[in-house]
């Protein structure tokens, strides 16, 4: 998975499935003909003359519309967290706080757990894997998690009693496929959404192209008027 400071793509729909009025995951999330999302209720919180809180467009009365592909995705992201935290409980494997990955590596400086979201913030720091970690710890001190035995001590909130297990060569392989079908589950949502809006285009494309065909009639009107007015003065 990409580190570097760069958004995951399960943050990005994360974010994608909160609602921007209340922070929360979209409840009944509603299409706005600006393009932005908000829930049902906080878009009846508005009033009778709604704004959207992000652009400030205007939102004609009954142009909202429920986007269910959102819906797929906020109950995709909700199914997901839900079973990161029972994997996590039930594995003991810790995940870090800030960017929900697994904790893999060990900043000897700094004496945190580390993922692969935190790397670019420890470079030129003396890392180590867990197991390099723990057979250090063997070495250096009477009892292997004696330096991390009170969270206390180091001030981290990454940092943890007791360092978790090597995660096992299958873990990749698992995340991985965690995030194919996130990948999968988006593509299908917003190739729904396309589906849905699809009518909704095709009449704004044939409206418009009716008004420049009528705009584009009344010259020619015209034109054909005078020629034959001027077929008349010249019979």
């Amino acid at each position: 998975m990409a580190a570097s400071g760069e958004e995951t793509l399960e943050g990005q729909l994360g974010q994608e499935a909160t609602c921007p009025l209340c922070l929360d995951f979209f409840e009944q999330p509603m299409f706005l003909s600006c393009g932005h999302n908000l829930c049902r209720d906080c878009l009846a919180q508005l009033g009778p003359e709604p704004s959207c809180p992000q652009c400030r467009v205007k939102v004609e009365p009954g142009s909202a519309c429920p986007n269910r592909a959102l819906a797929n995705v906020v109950r995709l992201v909700k199914r997901r967290r839900l079973s990161e935290g029972a994997q996590e409980e039930s594995s003991g494997q810790r995940l870090c706080q800030e960017h929900g990955q697994p904790l893999q590596s060990f900043c000897s400086r700094e004496k945190s757990l580390l993922c692969p979201g935190c790397l670019e913030g420890h470079q030129g720091h003396a890392l180590l894997s867990l197991p390099e970690a723990a057979q250090e710890f063997k070495v250096g001190v009477g009892h292997p998690w004696a330096r991390l035995s009170k969270r206390g001590e180091v001030g981290n909130p990454n940092c943890v009693g007791v360092i978790p297990l090597p995660p096992s060569s299958s873990a990749p392989q698992e995340l991985l496929a965690a995030e194919k079908q996130v990948v999968c589950v988006a593509l299908e949502s917003l190739q729904e959404l396309l589906r849905e809006r699809q009518p909704v285009w095709l009449s704004w494309l044939a409206e418009q192209e009716e008004k420049m065909e009528a705009e584009r009639a009344v010259p020619l009107a015209k034109l054909s008027g005078e020629a034959s007015r001027l077929q008349q003065l010249m019979a």
